[in-house]
């Protein structure tokens, strides 16, 4: 144990009662009624919870203060916590458990983490498993051991995990959006090849181009009819658009499936939903999965074989413009979304009458969905590990490695530390290539724009410090305030004599400028680069879009005022227009006081413009010489 830290039971150090029992309704005047389904996200839309009766002298026993936190104590989310940070007037429901702590010892946003961390949880499972009723009640949530440190030293962990988790959780919110953009980028290539369609296409009802369109029904008993093993029942939840999903894949009998015949699934059959709120997902199914049979919620859809390849009919279903037509037509049904056979069966497609243009687009459709698909899973792996990152925090958090140096020094340290982690080292390839590659990728984007003779030394560093830190990509530079913005020029040399030794590129003095010449490797460097860096690489293009119209002041300009601006955010200082300006002009260096303010201001103007070129207060510290 650390010096200075104790062990108690909760129970020693709060009240713990279970919640009020009543009926939530939206039709009485009374307390909002916090229910265990309420909390969503860690979060409560206190618009969305509903009343109840008043509960008269009771009233203050269940009423919610600040500071309090309830518990789900049963049901799938068992363990789920929530801290109250809002004056509500609202009391809490009877499957929920409040802690109200005793503030003299213990801070309820310290415990508030501790409910959070990997022990925790072990605990709750074990507990959880440990009871023939299932879920943790108040007894076993009392006898929970905490951690005590020092009311001061809960407070210093509170600091830091607040702000390793709100770096942790931006690069979680920007991977995100990452992966989206990944499947946006498959979905516009599928756009474009079914909206503008092109020479030996043709339109024609589904009718024409089919020799079955029809659904099932459920055997008779429902679920409790299907079998442990058996013919498979495909259902609307196995369909999906971008794949099969044997998740619940129901079974039955011999017998039953005989019942079913007359929509036995064939290979090359497509299943399309046809009600209910996933009406026009649309998949093609595994052989492995045959035999088998759809229920009532799903239509086979059994191409002619020389007239529609049953993969390029899936893309055709899955491309945005043909689904907005289906959703369309599950509008309109009386009192749910349902397409009938009757209109699936007049549904006009267009497609190539030739089977081998079906193929071909296929191939090429093929290729851009393995690519982000592969994408998306490599942000996805990302997502995994920042989930680690936070549990081992948490951990060292409570085992006292967080504080073993309790000073603001080591509190500093360890937050930049945790923040400058998350830019994140490419996978395949160096970071000295990388940014060689990077930096040949712009030199062509110049050469094809004719603006060649504005990338020189000082326009190259200015978009790879962009690069960087507005990709969040580890390039191992250390940027300081030079008197051209920021800059890593001894790493940029180190960058410069791998290029040309490699023959990727080369750098040449002529008079006061530094020219770039691509080498005889650069198309090769340029081709891993852009394959490694997956879905960034079009945030990159984005970049060099911005930046290849500018001259060597303007790129100085815009470089200096991102990294001054990133600087206030990493240190938590405000970040009005005059603080940007004071610590990309006046702080900085004193060849900027030669460029007039104005310039500064009107920087920060257009950068707002552009998401790629606000800053996210992420990497390491931009610092003096």
């Amino acid at each position: 144990m650390r010096e200075g830290w104790n062990y108690k039971y909760l129970k020693e150090l709060s009240s713990i009662i279970y919640g009020h029992t009543d009926k939530a309704s939206n039709e009485i005047e009374g307390p909002k009624y916090l229910r265990i389904t309420d909390i969503q996200e860690n979060a409560v839309d206190w618009n969305n919870v509903p009343q109840c009766k008043p509960l008269g002298k009771d009233f203050e026993r269940y009423r919610l203060h600040i500071g309090d936190i309830v518990f789900a104590r049963t049901g799938a989310t068992t363990g789920k916590s929530f801290l109250i940070r809002e004056d509500i007037n609202a009391v809490f429901a009877s499957y929920l458990i409040r802690v109200q702590i005793n503030k003299s010892e213990l801070n309820e946003e310290y415990l508030y983490y501790y409910f959070q961390s990997p022990d925790y949880w072990d605990i709750i499972s074990e507990g959880i498993s440990g009871s023939a009723q299932g879920g943790f009640n108040a007894k076993k949530l009392g006898a929970l051991v905490i951690p005590i440190p020092p009311l001061q030293e809960q407070k210093q962990i509170v600091a830091i995990l607040d702000e390793a988790f709100e770096t942790i959780d931006q690069a979680k919110a920007n991977t995100e959006k990452n992966i989206q953009n990944a499947k946006e980028l498959f979905q516009s290539k599928l756009n474009e090849i079914f909206s503008q369609k092109g020479d030996g296409w043709e339109q024609d009802q589904l009718i024409n181009l089919t020799t079955k369109i029809g659904s099932g029904s459920t055997p008779r008993g429902g679920q409790a009819s299907y079998k442990k093993e058996g013919i498979s029942l495909i259902r609307s939840m196995n369909v999906h658009d971008n794949g099969f999903k044997k998740k619940k894949l129901a079974f039955i009998d011999d017998e039953q499936a005989k019942k079913l015949d007359n929509v036995s699934i064939e290979e090359g059959d497509v299943l399309l939903n046809i009600t209910g709120a996933s009406v026009a997902r649309c998949c093609t199914v595994p052989k492995k999965y045959l035999p088998a049979r759809v229920n009532q919620h799903v239509s086979i859809i059994r191409p002619i074989k020389d007239k529609l390849d049953s993969d390029f009919l899936h893309y055709i279903l899955t491309s945005k413009v043909t689904k907005d037509k289906l959703l369309g037509i599950g509008e309109q049904g009386a009192t749910r979304q349902a397409i009938t056979k009757a209109q699936l069966e007049t549904f006009i497609i267009s497609y190539p009458t030739s089977i081998d243009a079906q193929r071909k687009t296929m191939k090429e459709l093929n290729a851009v969905r393995e690519k982000t698909e592969s994408i998306a899973f490599s942000y996805q792996e990302k997502i995994n590990r920042l989930d680690e990152l936070k549990k081992s925090i948490l951990q060292k958090a409570f085992a006292g490695e967080l504080t073993s140096t309790v000073s603001d020094s080591s509190f500093t340290d360890k937050t930049e530390s945790l923040s400058s982690h998350l830019f994140e080292k490419i996978d395949g390839i160096s970071p000295t290539d990388l940014q060689a590659g990077l930096t040949a990728i712009a030199l062509n984007k110049h050469l094809e724009s004719e603006t060649a003779n504005t990338f020189h030394h000082v326009k190259a560093e200015k978009i790879i410090h962009l690069a960087e830190y507005a990709l969040g990509i580890d390039l191992e530079r250390n940027p300081v305030k030079d008197a051209a913005g920021p800059n890593d020029f001894k790493h940029s040399k180190k960058i410069e004599s791998r290029a040309k030794k490699a023959g990727f590129y080369t750098v040449s003095k002529h008079g006061d400028v530094y020219e770039y010449s691509l080498g005889t490797q650069a198309q090769k460097l340029i081709d891993k680069a852009t394959n490694t860096l997956g879905n960034r690489f079009f945030e990159f293009n984005k970049l060099l879009e911005l930046f290849v119209p500018m001259n060597t002041q303007q790129a100085e300009i815009v470089a200096t005022v991102y990294a001054a601006w990133n600087n206030l955010l990493i240190q938590g200082q405000p970040t009005t227009d005059e603080a940007i300006v004071l610590e990309a002009r006046e702080n900085w260096h004193k060849n900027k006081l030669k460029i007039e303010r104005n310039k500064f201001f009107n920087a920060i103007e257009w950068m707002k413009k552009y998401e790629i070129l606000i800053p996210k207060g992420n990497g390491k510290m931009v610092t003096a010489k």
